[in-house]
């Protein structure tokens, strides 16, 4: 398997074994994507050889890291296993939510990752700990994700609002912040 997948990272670990019921393995070498082989270094004597070994990525998005194991009377096998690497930010919109409101309010917005999943959007009034709002149709598990934030008993006053939303590997948006009176 490719480890960490999703990554938001621009290296993966790809580990895993070649294995052959009767013959020794020879070789085992991999590509990135549909790029050119690479082999993997040491001397292969056995039935079964374990691997690991790092790739490094340059490209946001999908990608397929193909093994291919070869034996010694020159019978070769593949496999492969397809990742996602997502180093970009998901981005938030908020509507509304400006002037004089009540003490109860709702916010609602969206957001959006263009690789990988949203999983949650915190939102914090003024120096208060951050809260997971609420997805509208019940999980964060899609690229887009309408949500809200239901406030309520705030005091009178100025308060600010501060929401952020996160991806499926842990990147945060930018923060949102609207400054409101009650």
């Amino acid at each position: 398997p490719v480890l960490p997948d999703p990554a938001g990272t621009t290296t993966v670990t790809v580990t895993g074994y070649v294995q052959d019921g009767s013959v020794l393995i020879a070789a085992i070498g991999w590509r990135l994507d549909n790029g050119n082989w690479t082999s993997l270094p040491g001397t292969f004597t056995q039935l079964k050889e374990n691997f690991s070994f790092n790739v490094g990525i340059t490209a946001d998005g999908p990608h397929t890291v193909t093994v291919r194991g070869t034996n010694t009377a020159g019978g070769s096998a593949e496999g492969y296993d397809t990742f996602v690497i997502d180093r970009g930010t998901p981005s938030i919109t908020l509507a509304g939510l400006s002037g004089v409101v009540g003490n109860d309010i709702s916010v609602n917005g969206t957001a959006t990752d263009s690789i990988t999943k949203v999983v949650d959007v915190e939102y914090k009034i003024d120096t208060g700990g951050w809260v997971s709002a609420l997805a509208v149709d019940g999980e964060f598990d899609e690229a887009t994700e309408t949500f809200t934030m239901a406030i309520v008993e705030l005091a009178e006053g100025t308060h600010t609002l501060t929401a952020r939303a996160i991806d499926e590997v842990g990147n945060y948006s930018s923060e949102i912040i609207r400054i409101f009176c009650v």
